[in-house]
């Protein structure tokens, strides 16, 4: 059963693989997240139409077609596109094999997991090892000063959270693919977390002074709107420090309040692509004007933003360079997103314990419902006595008969194409006493 791809017991091999690489390698550098946009992709549309019709197709012909149109002939030709996307991400790793993508760091070892979204379409989550020209690996954050300020110089070299202020091919794609819009989504899990906003709240320096219409907002499992930022910081957790007394934390934690609160109510829109006088009057402000508007010195907001720091782990958190307009910005590689053309999410992993933990949970997690099924068929099987075979075949139709899936994932598993793959192979050595 390990190896029929996409069951429990697959990926918890899959999770034993990526953590003998950790303890090998030590832990990785980067997250990557690199999603699928077929509509975008003009050469993958051109190929599928000649494909079609036996004859060139131009950029002009592409470019005049409608997104329906677009859709209509991905559909149509689901097969191709799942091999376009498995080709184009095996393509992009090798790629980064070598300087240049990501500056003049290399991927020197990666684990991938392709997963499904909602709408079907495949997008892969990496765990990334990386080292410069001379083999020298990034530096680790361990709670100095000193190590703060070379990890963000890293940071800096590979992740950016701004859109871009020209008007060139990156602006458009990060302003199209990398903004985020609140969705089912944002949800975590089947818990509906909302924080209230009182008529005299989101204000900030106003506050208790204006009047609005009171909110119930949903909070946002991925944390948006971010914290603007005048440079890239790493924070540690306020919680953690013993220098800070109980009535100094809980002012800040007000002021954590506030400044949530004043980022929800004037960004606040109905739907993706609203606009509203308050949401343009606040992307237009600079980071002083910002802590003007709040009420706030920078001293003071720096303070409250470490009350909203994970304590997990090391207790510290990365906060990227963001202006007003950025604060729905996700995180991208300006290399990567110009090659790739689609959604991606890329952060640098501060935490040793947050990875093991996110491996765990979610790297190479099984899919949903499956496990519990499984167990009873085992059950089953040994109670009955079935043989090997009917105990596989039992399996087989657990999996393809107990859960809905969109046709990608099914090409992806009727193709052989690969849910799981590395850098490293993986040789699995018994250390059990033999019993006689």
């Amino acid at each position: 059963q390990r190896r029929v791809r996409g069951t429990t017991p697959y990926f918890q091999q899959a999770k034993n693989k990526v953590m003998a690489m950790i303890r090998q390698l030590d832990s990785p550098h980067i997250f990557l997240t690199l999603s699928a946009a077929e509509v975008s992709w003009s050469e993958l549309i051109k190929m599928l139409l000649r494909k079609e019709n036996n004859w060139d197709v131009t950029d002009d012909e592409v470019d005049q077609l409608t997104d329906t149109e677009k859709r209509k002939v991905i559909s149509r030709n689901m097969i191709d596109v799942v091999t376009h996307f498995d080709s184009r991400i095996h393509a992009i790793y090798n790629a980064m094999k070598k300087p240049g993508i990501l500056g003049n760091y290399r991927i020197s070892d990666f684990f991938c997991r392709i997963e499904f979204q909602q709408r079907g379409a495949p997008h892969v989550h990496s765990a990334l090892w990386l080292e410069d020209g001379d083999g020298k690996k990034p530096p680790h954050y361990d709670g100095t000063e000193n190590s703060a300020e070379e990890c963000c110089h890293f940071i800096d070299q590979l992740i950016c959270g701004q859109i871009p202020t020209d008007s060139s091919e990156l602006h458009d794609e990060v302003s199209s693919k990398q903004t985020h819009g609140h969705t089912f989504t944002c949800r975590d899990g089947k818990k509906k977390v909302v924080l209230v906003i009182k008529s005299d709240e989101g204000h900030g320096k106003f506050d208790g002074i204006n009047e609005g219409p009171e909110m119930i907002y949903e909070k946002c499992r991925f944390r948006y709107p971010r914290f603007p930022m005048r440079k890239t910081m790493i924070l540690k957790a306020a919680q953690k420090n013993q220098n800070v007394s109980y009535k100094e934390l809980q002012t800040m934690k007000k002021n954590c309040k506030k400044i949530r609160k004043y980022l929800i109510r004037q960004s606040y829109i109905e739907k993706k692509g609203d606009e509203t006088a308050e949401r343009d009057a606040l992307f237009s402000l600079t980071f002083d004007e910002f802590l003007e508007e709040i009420g706030l010195n920078e001293d003071e907001y720096l303070d409250a933003v470490t009350t909203a720091v994970n304590t997990k782990g090391v207790g510290a958190e990365v906060f990227l360079k963001r202006d007003c307009k950025d604060i729905f910005t996700n995180n991208y590689n300006p290399n990567l997103l110009t090659i790739h053309r689609a959604n991606m999410d890329i952060s640098y992993i501060i935490d040793e314990y947050a990875i093991v933990a996110y491996i765990m949970s979610y790297l190479t997690k099984g899919e949903g419902g499956m496990s519990r099924l499984l167990k009873q068929i085992e059950d089953e099987a040994k109670k009955y006595g079935y043989s090997l075979n009917e105990n596989l075949q039992a399996f087989a139709r657990a999996l393809y008969n107990s859960r809905e899936f969109a046709r990608p994932e099914g090409f992806y598993r009727s193709l052989g194409l690969p849910m799981c793959f590395s850098t490293r192979t993986h040789k699995f050595i018994n250390l059990n006493i033999p019993k006689y």
